[in-house]
């Protein structure tokens, strides 16, 4: 779909064009469904962040630099420590095969990881 940005909003086309876009429109989008600005802020920040670190890793491997939210490594080390704890006990944790106690710690786990972040 073709895109134009107008005094930082955005106007969608209604055309629709092979290739991908130059960047993302994602943000613009959340602003249309009136998400609350703090919310807004936020994924801003991240995708900035984002843009950096994709754009170089894919300008350094000679890809596309188009930013590829789904490449992302969730292993970066651009993650702060508790997300990627929270990560880690996710991905080690198969939901179809635990017990109902064991279903519990993980989320004690999962609170205590919360806790210490705010620290």
């Amino acid at each position: 779909m073709t895109a134009r940005e107008y005094g930082g909003r955005i106007r969608f086309m209604y055309q629709l064009k092979e290739g991908g876009s130059n960047r993302s429109f994602g943000v613009e989008v959340a602003k249309l469904t009136d998400m609350p600005n703090p919310v807004i802020r936020k994924a801003e920040k991240i995708l900035k962040d984002m843009e950096k670190t994709d754009r170089r890793i894919r300008f350094e491997r000679g890809s596309s630099l188009q930013t590829d939210i789904f490449s992302m490594d969730s292993q970066s080390s651009e993650h702060p420590d508790h997300i990627k704890e929270t990560l880690e006990l996710i991905e080690k944790t198969d939901p179809n095969n635990l017990t109902p106690r064991q279903a519990l710690d993980v989320i004690f786990k999962l609170h205590h990881i919360k806790n210490q972040e705010r620290r």
